[in-house]
């Protein structure tokens, strides 16, 4: 009819849009056993802060300098894990038990000792290579995978 006011509707509620959800920022705790596991996966020659850093930010965790942990904290906690692995590599080459990824002087007989890298042995191997002592090595320059029973940390000095 001519004259009436329309008659406005509510408006029908609408609710509000959904915020999405944030993963919750990682506690010290994951940061710190994210980087121990890092390391431990790592040879320690091959790492450095500016590598574990990006792993942090980059990984699963998302970690952000500032906001999930201090840098002087991080690296305080980045030198102590380190210390602890090496620590834990020289009494292991102290027994003749090797670290994979721990660079050695090995030798073949009949062969002058060369630089080497050892290995983690095959399940397969594990127990014999234990058994017999010495490591699992692949040696620098040549390639070859071999288990050696004479083998020494770089620090001895050796005769070549």
């Amino acid at each position: 009819e001519e004259g009436s006011a329309a008659v406005l509707e509510p408006a029908a509620e609408q609710e509000p849009a959904a915020v999405p959800e944030t993963a919750a920022a990682p506690t010290q705790e994951a940061i710190l056993s994210f980087v121990a596991d890092l390391i431990s996966r790592t040879p320690i020659e091959n790492l450095t802060v500016k590598e574990i850093v990006g792993e942090l930010k980059n990984g699963p965790l998302r970690a952000e300098s500032g906001r999930d942990y201090s840098k002087p904290w991080l690296r305080e906690e980045i030198d102590r894990l380190v210390s602890e692995a090496e620590t834990a590599q020289e009494q292991a080459a102290s027994q003749g038990d090797w670290a994979p990824g721990t660079v050695v002087w090995a030798r073949m007989s009949a062969y002058p000792f060369w630089p080497a890298r050892v290995k983690r042995p095959p399940p397969a191997a594990a127990a014999d290579i234990a058994e017999k002592g010495g490591a699992l090595v692949k040696f620098y320059g040549t390639h070859d995978h071999l288990h050696c029973a004479e083998v020494e940390t770089m620090a001895v000095g050796v005769e070549l």
